[in-house]
């Protein structure tokens, strides 16, 4: 598709839901976290918009992706974005996440599934069994989303239990894909440790709250590790592959692959994850991750000194890790 065509999309997407004149240069500082030069450039075709800056424009502004997408040959890029309130969780974002259980669990039944993520970010679908670290996915959500002004402090920031079950359930299906492929950013833990830097100096991190995050980070790095040495799912023996990316990573993608569901996810908004059935958004993810693999490094099975020294690392950055 003609990037002229989706930068156009924007402008126009832009102008109807802000008819009176409102500046395009503010907006994207504020939706996208730019400085004047970066919002401008965009705006202006000298540098393009990331596919996760359009899904973040999307969510934020309320328009639809295939706004964004459209097509003159009248196909369009449906993306599902679950946009749940975690801090008053009503019953359609509960079905919201049956969806995505109910898509996993299709795809799971078939003897060829695959599913392959690539992340930036530590997943909050497979941290149920570490609570700290959910909730400060959580408090980091919170953070973002309060629109009181007031800052939460991450000890009363508490995910509902039916919810802890929703998501425990999502992993259950993902463990029951017949395949798996992991893909990771070198700096998955040095973000999330970045996380807990800036929470502490605004206080609404303790020093102990501080210390049970660190030890729930080396209990999930000793996890991954086991899990990349023994490259298959304990429950279940389906094979993992773990990868480590030789390139940043500016989003977390990821696609399903089998005979009867073919999908690909974006994650936005920390918690949030967009579903897309639509084959030519399908077959853009796949590509693209497939030359991410071909160029990250393996560390499931075989590379067993690359797998030490990272995960050395990893280690050794939580332990050095002050506030």
């Amino acid at each position: 598709m003609d990037y002229a065509v989706i930068l156009n999309n924007i402008n126009r997407a832009l102008d109807r839901k802000y008819p009176s004149g409102a500046s395009k240069n503010n907006i994207l500082r504020k939706v996208l976290d730019l400085d004047k030069m970066g919002a401008y450039r965009r705006l202006n075709g000298m540098v393009q918009f990331k596919v996760s800056e359009v899904a973040r424009l999307c969510a934020a502004l309320e328009f639809p992706v295939e706004t964004i997408f459209d097509v003159n040959k009248g196909k369009t890029i449906s993306m599902n974005l679950f946009m749940t309130n975690y801090s008053q969780i009503a019953h359609e974002d509960y079905l919201l996440l049956e969806k995505a259980v109910e898509l996993l669990d299709r795809a799971s039944k078939s003897q060829d599934s695959r599913f392959v993520v690539s992340t930036n970010m530590i997943p909050h679908t497979i941290i149920n069994d570490f609570g700290y670290l959910l909730r400060l996915c959580l408090c980091k959500w919170v953070y973002f989303n309060n629109e009181s002004g007031l800052n939460i402090p991450f000890k009363d920031v508490m995910l509902p239990k039916d919810l802890t079950d929703s998501k425990r359930e999502m992993e259950k299906r993902m463990h029951r894909m017949k395949s798996t492929v992991l893909i990771w950013d070198q700096r998955v833990i040095e973000s999330t440790l970045s996380d807990m830097s800036y929470f502490y100096r605004i206080n609404l991190l303790s020093d102990d709250e501080v210390l049970k995050l660190k030890e729930d980070l080396h209990n999930y790095i000793n996890y991954m590790d086991l899990l990349a040495t023994r490259g298959c799912y304990e429950q279940t023996g389906n094979p993992v592959q773990f990868y480590i990316s030789s390139v940043s990573l500016d989003c977390n993608y990821g696609f399903i692959d089998s005979d009867n569901v073919k999908a690909s996810i974006l994650q936005a908004f920390v918690l949030h994850q967009a579903w897309s059935e639509d084959p030519e958004s399908f077959l853009h993810v796949k590509s693209w991750m497939n030359t991410l693999i071909r160029s990250s490094t393996l560390v499931s099975t075989s590379g067993e000194l690359s797998r030490i020294e990272f995960f050395n690392k990893q280690r050794r950055a939580i332990d050095s890790f002050k506030g």
